[in-house]
């Protein structure tokens, strides 16, 4: 069976199709993080051959406590220095304004991690922390020439120690070829093996924690898009085009379990892995279905069976929901406008709606009194919608749904009381 996806959804898949099928799970507490699980196949799976454009599954949650770990400081993407973005520029434009702050503060933690549980490394752990941070605060430097100053930096006080490429923490295989479907399972195996003890380190992990500072930076972005201070065609630009990719493979993967059991089922071979950038396709004359990497020599796998694992885009226009489709059918509701980088508008994902609450705007501009709009269908006016509601996080981030559902609410309270008082006997 193909699968085309490997995010949450083949995560869910792979766990129907075999301990749905009557496998087991076996775990050995006292084995190393990656290999502490073992597969015992019923018989009844099917080979899963699973694939996506990375190459490589979501990569699992730390095991450190929190919704962004403790301990993670964002030093560089601060008020202060949101507000100065402002000042200076007006609208922020995320690759110009806030991605470089972020990028400074996933690498500080990095680093920071690093000389704490690998001090031996440096010649002068401390000197290089303050160096680094004096590189770091060079507001003049971009991504490459940030880069290339820290590699120099880092080779002249730990000649071992490996500089972290952020982008390509979430293609790990790019530009990597394989010259045949073992050796590429090969390194799919230490790949999975090595996440799910970088997890198990939790704190202790330089990349988790890294991982982490990243979805600080996240949750801080959430929150300004939410507030309208990200100009509109940036968002569409850079935060959907390449940060949201990058951002969801990173810090949105499954719990490290679900990496531990993927590597068990390799190992007892009811699972295989695609290489990256996998090209799907239909063998009409053989009947089944097809798919190859480019980047492993390999004959193509086939297929009588395709999962489509991937999650659709949100769009409103396209949506087959009677709900969605009939508001906008009949005028009750249309698709947020919203304008692209060359400037020109076109529809955007979700509905117009009105600022919180948010009610529903129709066809002819005028806003609904009594149709509240929560969740997915406002990523016209916000970001990060499918994360919906993290118990106890920040109204204005991880709690966003929350929030936006405790102002709905209030709203239905306060007018059914004004009706109520309007409708009262007199005396």
């Amino acid at each position: 069976m193909l699968i085309r996806g490997m995010g949450l959804n083949f995560f869910d898949l792979m766990i129907r199709a075999t301990v749905g099928r009557g496998g087991r799970f076996r775990w050995n507490p006292q084995a190393e993080a990656g290999r502490r699980c073992e597969y015992a196949a019923s018989g009844r799976e099917p080979h899963l051959l699973a694939g996506s454009r990375r190459g490589a599954p979501y990569r699992a949650k730390t095991g450190a406590p929190g919704f962004v770990p403790a301990g993670i400081r964002l030093v560089h993407l601060t008020d202060a220095a949101i507000e100065e973005a402002e000042r200076r520029h007006g609208r922020l434009d995320f690759a110009a304004h806030l991605w470089p702050l972020i990028i400074r503060d996933v690498l500080a933690t990095y680093y920071r991690t690093l000389v704490e549980v690998a001090g031996e490394l440096f010649d002068d752990p401390a000197g290089f922390l303050e160096a680094f941070d004096a590189l770091l605060r060079r507001e003049d430097l971009g991504e490459q020439v940030l880069a290339s100053r820290g590699q120099a930096l880092l080779h002249s006080h730990a000649p071992d120690a490996i500089w972290l490429d952020v982008r390509s923490l979430g293609r790990p295989f790019d530009g990597v070829t394989f010259a045949s479907a073992a050796q590429h399972r090969e390194h799919m195996l230490a790949y999975l093996e090595d996440d799910a003890a970088s997890s198990a380190a939790g704190a202790a992990s330089p990349v988790k924690m890294a991982i982490g500072a990243m979805h600080a930076g996240r949750m801080r972005l959430k929150a300004l898009i939410s507030e309208g201070r990200v100009a509109e065609a940036s968002r569409i630009e850079d935060v959907e085009g390449w940060f949201e990719p990058l951002i969801e493979g990173l810090a949105s993967g499954p719990p490290m379990q679900r990496i531990e059991e993927l590597a068990a089922l390799m190992r007892a071979g009811v699972v295989d892995i695609l290489g990256p950038d996998p090209l799907f396709d239909v063998d009409r004359d053989a009947g089944c279905f097809t798919a190859e990497s480019p980047w492993v020599e390999a004959d193509p796998a086939t297929a009588r069976w395709l999962v489509e694992a991937m999650m659709p885009a949100n769009r409103v226009r396209l949506s087959a929901s009677p709900l969605v489709s009939s508001l906008l059918a009949t005028g009750l509701a249309r698709a947020q406008e919203v304008v692209d980088v060359a400037g020109a508008p076109r529809a955007g994902k979700g509905f117009a709606v009105t600022e919180a609450p948010h009610r529903l705007v129709d066809a002819s501009g005028a806003a609904s009194p009594s149709i509240y709009v929560l969740g997915l269908q406002l990523s016209s006016v916000q970001w990060g919608t499918a994360i919906a509601a993290e118990a106890g996080g920040d109204p204005q981030a991880g709690a966003r749904t929350l929030a936006d559902a405790d102002a709905a609410a209030g709203s239905v309270v306060q007018t059914a009381l004004g009706a109520a008082v309007l409708e009262a006997p007199a005396g």
